[in-house]
């Protein structure tokens, strides 16, 4: 089954009652004003509510109600992805982990406003979409004029986009499956390309998943290391909850980072740059989420390269039966290392860029490099064990084949009478098994009239 179908589980789409269902339908535009607005009053206030909380539990911190408010703003558009100036010092390596959250609140939102409204036609997913995205762009752009001043500075028109563009493809990833989306394009791709694109996620997953579990074993060997962070850069209670908080945040980009390890680019943060083949030393800061950066060279980094290897090979048994044809086992194969070769090159661009204006600017992966790379991971070991492992015709078949192929009508062994239909199934692979079935009729047939005029014989 094709990854762009989302399955419905029965009856979930009736669990509303029908007058309430009906009410949404005759006021759409109340429906689409609260799938706007949530979002983005929900966002906000959590982002408020932790920091009051970091205020409350800090010592000796002041609280001020304006000026959380106040510092809501930026830290919101932040969670969009939208690029800060700090003190003339740019910030551009923004956490992912909240803009995941958003995101998928975002898409579940949309997903409820279309079930509600009872869209299901794909021209009726851009309303809600277009609504989203608007909202949200309107939105970015009034924070980022209003925040904008000595302390902080926005790019108005970077404000305006960029909230648009995360929320509108949230949206549509919320929408599509509720109009009729997934199936035109599950129509349209085909069945080679259908499996090609869930092989490609297929190996996106497993490649973060490798990522990921070298972060967690980095992370674990250096537990000391993290402790002693804690205890250094947030000796109080406050300062120790903050930390966590951000260390937490940045998650998802210290997994793109070491899945930029895993593939071969590797990772940098200023004058820090590691690779499996090479390392270079740099200041490094003192947050507990970079305990596991190494401080030297170890050789057994390039063993690394066997999890990229594995996730190929993976892709490759995936696709393996999408076909008989060989050409098709490998277009899909070759679909696949696209798929991720995209997702690479989104992740590295999110999860780097600049970081203040010292030795540990920029921060984060080779976008380039680490989307060729994840191209050619999946691609070329993909590529054979498709080949290899796919349905082959073996040499009796070929040989049987090839004699079906070499029979006319003319022969001695065929039947007089034969009409041009039948003579042209004799002559191609197909029409050959339709003969044959229309033989075994035949004898079928003539049983049973043999069968009826032996009961009808006198005995």
């Amino acid at each position: 089954m094709s990854p762009l179908i989302t399955r419905v589980r029965p009856g979930r789409q009736n669990r509303r009652p029908a007058g309430a269902a009906a009410h949404d339908r005759r006021q759409p535009g109340r429906v689409l004003v609260v799938a706007a607005l949530a979002p983005l009053l929900s966002t906000y206030a959590v982002i408020a509510a932790v920091f009051v909380l970091v205020n409350v539990v800090a010592s000796n911190a002041t609280f001020s109600a304006g000026g959380t408010l106040f510092a809501a703003g930026p830290a919101m558009l932040a969670v969009y992805q939208v690029p800060l100036e700090i003190g003339d010092a740019p910030l551009g390596v923004l956490p992912l982990l909240p803009t995941i959250g958003v995101v998928l609140l975002v898409r579940r939102t949309a997903a409820g406003a279309a079930q509600r409204l009872g869209y299901d036609e794909p021209g009726q997913a851009l309303v809600v979409v277009g609504v989203i995205a608007g909202a949200h762009a309107a939105v970015g752009g009034l924070l980022a004029a209003a925040v904008s001043g000595p302390t902080v500075a926005v790019t108005p028109l970077i404000g305006l986009l960029v909230p648009g563009v995360v929320t509108g493809v949230a949206a549509l990833l919320g929408t599509a499956p509720q109009c009729g989306i997934t199936t035109a394009l599950r129509r349209r791709l085909g069945p080679v390309a259908a499996s090609g694109l869930r092989a490609g996620l297929v190996g996106l997953a497993a490649l973060f998943t490798a990522g990921c579990a070298t972060f967690v074993v980095g992370t674990v060997f250096s537990f000391d290391t993290v402790r002693q962070l804690f205890a250094a850069s947030a000796p109080a209670a406050g300062g120790a909850f903050g930390m966590l908080l951000l260390s937490s945040a940045y998650v998802p980009n210290a997994v793109v980072a070491s899945t930029g390890m895993v593939l071969g680019p590797g990772f940098s943060l200023g004058e820090l740059s590691v690779q499996p083949f090479g390392f270079v030393p740099g200041p490094v800061p003192a947050v507990p989420l970079l305990a596991s950066v190494p401080e030297s060279y170890a050789g057994w980094w390039p063993l690394l390269l066997l999890l990229p290897l594995a996730c190929g090979i993976l892709v490759g048994f995936a696709v393996r039966e999408v076909a008989e044809g060989t050409a098709a086992r490998l277009c899909a194969v070759l679909i696949a290392g696209a798929v991720v070769a995209i997702g690479m090159l989104l992740s590295a661009t999110l999860a780097g860029g600049q970081l203040g204006s010292g030795p540990l600017s920029p921060a984060g992966v080779p976008a380039g490099l680490v989307s060729l790379a994840g191209f050619g991971w999946i691609v070329v070991p993909g590529s054979v064990v498709a080949w290899i492992t796919g349905p082959h015709r073996s040499l009796s078949q070929l040989r049987e084949g090839r004699l079906v192929a070499d029979v006319s009508p003319e022969s001695p062994g065929s039947a007089e009478g034969d009409d041009g239909d039948e003579e042209d199934d004799v002559l191609d692979g197909a029409g050959s098994a339709r003969t044959t079935a229309r033989f075994d009729e035949a004898v079928d047939t003539t049983a049973e009239d043999t069968g009826e005029s032996e009961e009808q014989r006198p005995q």
